[in-house]
């Protein structure tokens, strides 16, 4: 029977259209549900949007519309399509004004009203309109919320109640007794901070309000937008209790204290992980629309592809970290990263193949040491990836992928098919077999982070994308294997920032990145295109030449894994040490371009500019 694996994302407030950093939880979601599929899980992922907000009242006036319902509506439609756009795969999308939510969310308040969690009192304090909350003074010594910046509201209103303090002891237990059930520590001991300084009851109904969920005791009232969003979370039935919540760090106390007093209020299992993820920055400054310097993913995605902008902010943000946004950093890993270390690669082997085997998985001969260092290293790079994946450690899953990426290019390079195919045919072909083999298990484990562009390479080598099975070379001999090019380098001019965060800065900051080591930074380096002239060009492969040399010495001897020992030849022996001396480069005919020959033009017709993805 399937593991089941249920992700959320935070829902969203509809008050403008989806920016960078709401599609950044997406992105992750998404990254750890396709993850999952290729490992046969029952998976389901659910996101959507928080429509019953003061918010939505605000912008429809502000927009003019005649009524809110409307206005959600067209909101709705523009969030859904940009999703669309992005390519999430999630399983359903939910609107706290759905019939379905609001009777889901009915069902919950009668198990924690029955337990005689909810009364009626009066509030007076500081109020947020922005995180629509009260907040306590200790937190607010200058009257200013500490998330927006605005001032606060001092209020006085009658309202229902949830007894949240009767469950603080259980709360904080829970928490200190599950290392796992917040992510990361830092977020996890800042909440067993504030637990510890003791807890007030939630108010979780607002008076006179006309847009809203209508609170069952009280026809005056309206349900509050938190009691109310969160219940969303229960909507897929059979899949609860949920593996994995994402939510930003500016509602992480509404999710690990709040939620999990609710749950166990309504006698709930609770989630297994509460992830808080970090925001977008830009020029130090947090990424939002009541800033007026959010960046639209979906331009950025018919810019660079929207396998490169996930790659990106994977890559580039460590989840649980803030980071600053710099588009001049997400065109250099694409150049740099995706299209020198990955896509060339991809290209030059299955060129080769294609050209010199028919387009046949060619048959190999015995493996030698630098074959085995390569399946060594291939086999602590699967594990190593696989470990950072089931710890939610994206980045760090995406650097091995990277690294091993790098380490393949070597052995190409090393081994030079399209020299030795002139002399020695049967170890040509012994080396492209295994560079088949590791491109597909690179190719997987780039997948969940370029699922668009990795399932065009997948097709192309005529393999599903399916990981329980990646420690095999089940790709036969005599496959057809087909030649693509994944990405393209870009040279397209940077786009002008938002006037806000012009303001905060005159210049791009540079981005907040986990920090590369030697080795990682030499491989970014050197990967520097050389182009062949125009004239060099033939007729079936472009000979433009990509450097793809990385050498460095002195490989460490590993143990042999699991996945080394089905690639191995009999008697064949793991070598202590290999040394690559650095040689002179030289032009190959399976040498991708960075963009694929330009057509023959015809002279009747005027040439046409292409169009940029």
């Amino acid at each position: 029977m399937a593991d089941k694996f249920y992700v959320t994302t935070p829902i969203y407030y509809i008050n403008d259209i989806p920016h960078l950093g709401s599609a950044y939880p997406t992105i992750i979601a998404d990254v750890l549900a396709i993850w999952h599929r290729m490992n046969k899980d029952d998976v389901f992922f659910l996101t959507g949007l928080d429509e019953n907000s003061i918010k939505t009242v605000q912008a429809a006036e502000k927009a003019g519309a005649s009524d809110v319902r409307i206005y959600a509506d067209n909101m709705a439609g523009k969030w859904q399509s940009a999703w669309k756009a992005l390519n999430f795969t999630n399983n359903d999308f939910v609107r706290t004004t759905d019939e379905r939510h609001k009777r889901n969310l009915l069902e919950f308040f009668k198990k924690v009203n029955a337990k005689g969690d909810v009364y009626k009192g009066v509030y007076e304090g500081l109020y947020c309109d922005q995180c629509e909350e009260f907040k306590l003074e200790r937190e607010c010594p200058d009257g200013m919320c500490p998330t927006h910046r605005k001032l606060l509201k001092r209020i006085k209103e009658e309202n229902y109640y949830f007894k949240l303090s009767k469950y603080r002891d259980r709360i904080l237990k829970h928490i200190e007794d599950n290392p796992d059930f917040i992510k990361p520590a830092s977020r996890r001991n800042e909440i067993i901070s504030f637990l510890k300084q003791g807890l007030i009851d939630t108010s979780i109904s607002r008076p006179h309000l006309k847009w809203g969920i209508e609170f069952p005791l009280d026809r005056n009232h309206r349900f509050w937008v938190w009691f109310d969003a969160l219940t969303n979370y229960l909507m897929p039935k059979g899949y609860w209790p949920a593996q994995v919540h994402l939510m930003g760090k500016d509602i992480a106390r509404f999710h690990c204290i709040l939620w999990t007093g609710m749950l166990m209020s309504a006698d709930y299992e609770l989630p297994e992980t509460m992830y808080v993820h970090g925001f977008f920055t830009i020029n130090g400054q947090r990424m939002g629309k009541s800033l007026g310097n959010a960046i639209d993913p979906v331009a950025l995605a018919n810019k660079y592809s929207v396998d490169a902008l996930r790659y990106y902010v994977i890559r580039d943000i460590s989840i649980g970290e803030d980071g600053d946004f710099s588009e001049k950093a997400l065109q250099e890993r694409l150049n740099n990263e995706i299209m020198a270390n990955y896509s060339n690669l991809f290209y030059r082997v299955t060129s080769f193949i294609g050209k010199n085997f028919g387009g046949k998985m060619p048959e190999k001969g015995e493996f030698g040491p630098s074959e085995n260092a390569l399946i060594e290293k291939a086999g602590n790079a699967v594990q190593a990836y696989e470990r950072h994946m089931k710890n939610i450690e994206l980045t760090q899953a995406l650097a091995v992928t990277v690294d091993l990426t790098a380490d393949m290019n070597k052995y190409v390079q090393a081994k030079e098919p399209w020299k030795t195919m002139k002399t020695d045919q049967k170890a040509a072909a012994t080396s492209l077999n295994l560079a088949a083999n590791l491109l597909r298990t690179i190719t997987l484990m780039y997948y969940p982070f370029m699922p668009n562009r990795c399932g065009d390479a997948l097709k192309a080598l005529g393999v599903k994308p399916q990981w329980w099975n990646v420690e095999r070379p089940v790709i036969p001999v005599g496959h057809t294997i087909n030649p693509v090019m994944l990405f393209k380098k870009t040279a397209e001019p940077l786009t002008a920032m938002p006037a806000a965060a012009q303001k905060a800065g005159t210049t791009a900051a540079e981005p907040t990145r986990t920090k590369e080591t030697p080795k990682q930074e030499a491989r970014i380096a050197r990967s520097i295109p050389l182009s062949a002239k125009p004239e060099e060009i033939s007729k079936e492969l472009s000979e433009e030449i990509e450097d793809m040399e990385r050498v460095e010495k002195g490989i460490k001897e590993r143990k042999k894994t699991a996945f080394g020992e089905v690639f191995l030849s009999a008697g064949a022996d793991v070598p202590k040490q290999i040394t690559m001396g650095k040689k002179k480069e030289e032009k190959k005919d399976d040498d991708p371009p960075d963009n694929p020959p330009p057509k023959k033009k015809k002279s009747a017709a005027k040439p046409k500019k292409p169009k940029a993805k």
